[in-house]
């Protein structure tokens, strides 16, 4: 809530974290604060290319609650429709659809 918006920036500064649990929670935190976050968006963005898919996920749907999610995020959620464990490909499928419009031309 608002009592965490004055230390947005040390949680944006978690987002390079080593341990991927703590760069996928700063993505979601950020991604519940709206304009007080805008600032750390870009950084959340380079989540996108993270080497855990549940970072890029988080990354992909905080960028999405801040509307700015576009082809870069829907490109990371598609590569992993296909994904042999199944909870990534429900994260999947789930991130898909709260991606709106801009998944549209990924659907067959």
């Amino acid at each position: 809530g608002e009592a965490a918006e004055p230390h947005l920036g040390a949680i944006a500064e978690r987002l390079a974290d080593d341990v991927w649990y703590i760069r996928k929670m700063a993505c979601d935190i950020l991604g519940k604060h709206g304009e007080a976050a805008e600032q750390y968006l870009d950084a959340v963005a380079a989540c996108l290319k993270d080497n855990k898919s549940s970072v890029q996920f988080a990354a992909c749907l905080a960028l999405q609650k801040h509307g700015k999610a576009g082809e870069a995020e829907v490109t990371v959620v598609v590569q992993y429709l296909k994904h042999e464990d199944w909870p990534t490909r429900r994260a999947a499928c789930q991130a898909m659809g709260d991606l709106g419009q801009a998944a549209e031309p990924h659907l067959g």
